[in-house]
């Protein structure tokens, strides 16, 4: 810790025509307990001044410190600009992009058209109010106005984290609220209900094989789609009754492990792609356009001209 001359402490100094002491601090005078020179009051005059210098050596050493340097004369697409060349190697899981890029790329169209040229210190919440009222006039739903705007902040708040723009650019976006149901002319569209079975089941045989076994699978587990399309062999536990199946997903970065049991059903439906390579992806394109190459030719009526080379 710095040492400071006595000089620039405060003096331990008695109260006229009262037998207690103080010191002066910022114009103003401060008690302390205990009678004048005793005890008690000195050494709460020494506890005052020990955290008086810590005080003034904190002050000390955040004027050396240097300041964190920000570009607040940055524009709002050049902010936007650097978010998206740091989403390109951020937004990746597996080595592969995830698409959450894509979806700040259409987010900030809007912004960037609107507010391109203006420099980030000068964007406030009656800027973001009018790009919300913009993309409501545009017909937008009132869900995916919300997402817009969610994402357009965030683009503010990684300009923070990374140093770029000050902190309070950010914190003024956080007054603009979201649209909320029935208080706006944005559309709600319904949720996606669904399918009954009755019609998953009347769709069934009109499916090439590999689709018609994902789908089954699918019914079966209840897992996401996109489970379904990359689940590889190196991924399913086979030494039990119940297989289990462990897949990646959009939550693993949060150290969550997702477990899919794979009843009977799925074994049986799963033990016809058994030649398929452990890592390579189960259920694949190139699959189905054989196995439905295949079937075309078994229900063809007449001969293919090969065969009528051929034969």
């Amino acid at each position: 810790m710095p040492k400071l001359p006595p000089s620039k402490l405060p003096k331990y100094c008695r109260v006229p025509q009262k037998n207690i002491a103080c010191y002066w601090k910022d114009g103003k005078r401060v008690y302390l307990p205990g009678a004048f020179n005793s005890p008690e009051s000195k050494e709460a005059y020494d506890a005052e001044m020990a955290s008086l210098l810590s005080q003034r050596a904190d002050e000390l050493i955040d004027k050396k410190r240097p300041a964190t340097k920000t570009s607040n004369n940055l524009t709002v697409l050049e902010l936007v600009v650097k978010f998206l060349e740091w989403g390109e190697t951020h937004y990746v899981k597996n080595g592969k992009p995830t698409g959450t890029n894509k979806d700040f790329v259409k987010s900030s169209k809007v912004l960037v058209k609107l507010y391109g040229d203006l420099s980030v210190k000068k964007f406030a919440q009656k800027e973001m109010i009018h790009v919300q009222d913009y993309l409501v006039d545009q017909g937008l739903s009132r869900r995916t106005v919300n997402d817009y705007i969610r994402r357009q902040k965030r683009i503010f708040n990684w300009g923070v984290s990374r140093g770029i723009i000050d902190h309070t650019i950010a914190d003024r976006l956080k007054y603009v609220e979201a649209l909320r149901k029935g208080k706006t002319k944005a559309p709600d569209h319904p949720r996606r209900k669904t399918v009954p079975d009755h019609l998953v089941e009347a769709t069934m045989p009109h499916l090439p094989p590999v689709v018609r076994d994902m789908l089954q699978i699918h019914c079966a587990t209840g897992m996401r789609p996109s489970n379904i399309f990359s689940m590889t062999w190196s991924q399913i536990d086979t030494s039990d009754d119940v297989w289990i199946y462990t897949p990646s997903h959009k939550t693993e970065h949060h150290d969550i492990e997702l477990f899919v049991p794979l009843n009977a059903k799925c074994r049986s439906i799963l033990s016809r792609y058994l030649d398929t390579p452990k890592d390579a992806i189960i259920f694949n394109q190139r699959r189905t356009i054989r196995e439905r190459v295949s079937e075309r030719k078994a229900k063809r009526k007449t001969k293919s001209l090969s065969t009528k080379i051929c034969g």
